[in-house]
């Protein structure tokens, strides 16, 4: 394994050494591609979420049908839903953050405004949710720094019925089922890397380069976690970290591994999904993508997807997402198929009601 010394870019904050585990290589341009289908908006969603839908994971077509899930980020639940004939039904939501929490050796009782789920990932038959850790994106007016979110600050595991598609427990939108299981030590574990021990438990906004995870998958036990920010490597490299996923959930000791990835300068993970070879990564900008209120905005950076293959240091671009709507913003990449010559993808963006959600074919590099 290569270790050199490298230093955090401006977009992570105030700058320290710090040492990284896997070499980054230098970004390739990528093909812009079009989407294959664009899909009907789903509709349905209550007003505080139906605009912020950040992550979608979906289990094997049975009969023309696959089981999915959708998360968005402005809630404490998750719904579950079909995808058939090109097009979403809606089904039962399923909270998974009860809107008070009592810490079991404190005593102390958080009131949670949302779970800030940014991803979800399908392993088998469990399902993996996740919280994005992090902090507000901007301070509040006169504040120049963050707190730490304790809602934002956890991942929920549950199964589900292969045949439904659903869990087999009692659930419903409001009060979250004992058999979901609530993880909270991921911040301790991820202290354990260099690049991340002054920054995990900081006060850092977002925009400033705190702490947050954007995209999860899960898969053969194996955890990738997609951090949005910080970046490393003078803005060049964004952070995946790979954790032995029950290792985690059931408590015992897990080492994280740091992977460092040439995405694209200011670019961070937006998604990952499991891929035969390798990971797929959903990558848009680090920072805030809304263009700035002035007449003549800048455009936001386009978002790119990656190929990268497992036990190799560097990531293949393989799209320039094209036809995404005006204020989407691609936050779930979801894998409806694929083989030796490429990948058949559906994408929701945040920042658009109903997610634009749009097919793509990916060509395999």
């Amino acid at each position: 394994m290569i270790r050199v010394g490298r230093r955090f870019s401006s977009f992570a904050g105030p700058a320290a050494a710090v040492i990284l585990s896997t070499a980054a290589a230098t970004a390739q341009p990528a093909p812009s591609v079009a989407p294959t289908a664009v899909l009907p908006t789903t509709v349905g969603w209550d007003h505080d979420g139906e605009a912020d839908l950040s992550g979608l994971a979906c289990g094997p077509e049975r009969g023309g049908e696959r089981g999915c899930v959708i998360v968005d980020d402005e809630q404490r639940r998750l719904r579950f839903v079909t995808f058939a004939d090109g097009r979403f039904e809606l089904g039962p939501e399923m909270a998974v953050l009860d809107r008070e929490t009592t810490d079991p050796v404190t005593g102390v009782t958080t009131v949670n405004k949302e779970a800030d789920l940014e991803a979800v990932s399908r392993d088998g038959d469990v399902y993996w949710a996740f919280g994005s850790h992090g902090t507000k994106r901007k301070p509040t007016v006169g504040q120049t720094t963050c707190p730490l979110q304790p809602d934002r600050r956890h991942i929920y595991r549950f199964a589900v019925d292969p045949q439904t598609d659903l869990p087999s427990f009692a659930f419903d939108r409001k009060v979250a089922a004992p058999e979901i299981r609530r993880i909270d030590r991921l911040p301790a574990v991820l202290a354990q890397l260099p690049e991340l021990t002054s920054i995990i438990d900081a006060p850092i906004c977002g925009d400033h380069g705190g702490f947050t995870i954007e995209g999860g998958a899960v898969s053969g036990g194996r955890m990738m976690l997609g951090v949005r920010a910080p970046l490393f490597g003078d803005g060049a490299e964004a952070l995946i970290v790979e954790i032995d996923a029950e290792g985690l959930a059931d408590g015992v000791p897990v080492v994280p591994i740091a992977h460092h990835l040439a995405l694209g300068k200011g670019m961070g993970v937006r998604d990952l999904a499991a891929v035969k070879g390798g990971h797929l990564i959903l990558a848009g900008p680090s920072g805030s993508d809304d263009p700035p209120a002035t007449a003549n905005p800048t455009p936001r950076e386009k978002s790119t997807i990656w190929f990268w293959p497992t036990g190799t240091k560097s990531a293949t671009p393989v799209a320039v997402l094209e036809g995404v709507p005006g204020d989407g913003k691609p936050e779930a990449l979801a894998v409806l198929d694929g083989d030796d010559t490429g990948w058949r993808v559906l994408v929701l963006c945040d920042g658009v009601v109903g997610g634009a959600p749009a097919e793509y074919r990916l060509s395999r590099p």
